[in-house]
């Protein structure tokens, strides 16, 4: 986002609202948007065409407002929109919003990014489009004139696939990093009879038999 763009969010809040911006908040089960996980279950419906991380938005506290690429930050209520490719959600938070108390919670964490978390994540939001796909899916099928849901059905499709592609890629990563330990460890004398490897192994296994 330019910073014209995003002044001009920040000083037309009022605007927003009476785009019913507040009712269209992350779903009501999601009531703990502390959690970076149950941020990012909000993108489930985030425009595919966008090229912001959605990770990057949920850690930089923003949550999906349900409008075109409109977010919202759970803490203090600034929102931002009209991304572009390069943008940094974090320093946009920070640049507008300096003083919320995410932000300067962040700052005085410097928390590095967690891979696992991510995964759990993603694997979340896979499951979450997967099972809208079926639903919509399913209707359609019993419906008729539904012409027009035919581009959101194929855009939540694609959305899938790629999803789908980036776990696989995560996953294949996973497993190169613990080939190169598990052969480390091996070729160390001084490892020798530690069960480190062992274990190792059986996660090298079971990685393959999830990395379908």
């Amino acid at each position: 986002m330019t910073e014209e763009e995003a002044r001009q969010v920040h000083t037309t809040n009022h605007v927003a609202k009476t785009e019913n911006l507040d009712n269209a908040a992350p779903p009501a089960n999601l009531t703990d948007l502390s959690s970076a996980g149950n941020r990012v279950r909000t993108y489930m419906y985030w425009p595919s065409t966008s090229s912001v991380n959605v990770f990057e938005l949920a850690r930089a506290g923003f949550v999906f407002t349900g409008i075109d690429d409109v977010v919202k930050c759970f803490k203090c209520q600034g929102t931002l929109k009209k991304w572009k490719p390069g943008d940094d959600p974090l320093e946009g938070h920070k640049e507008f919003y300096p003083d919320c108390p995410h932000v300067v919670a962040l700052d005085e964490i410097k928390k590095p990014i967690n891979t696992e978390t991510q995964l759990v994540d993603l694997l979340t939001v896979c499951d979450g489009v997967g099972y809208r796909l079926r639903q919509l899916q399913t209707i359609q099928s019993k419906a008729s004139g539904v012409e027009p849901a035919k581009k959101h059905l194929t855009e939540l499709q694609k959305r899938l696939d790629t999803t789908e592609r980036t776990m696989h890629l995560v996953m294949k990563q996973m497993e190169a990093v613990t080939k190169c330990l598990a052969k480390t460890l091996a070729d160390d004398p001084a490892m020798s009879g530690d069960k480190s490897l062992a274990e190792i192994t059986e996660g090298l296994v079971n990685l393959k038999e999830s990395n379908v």
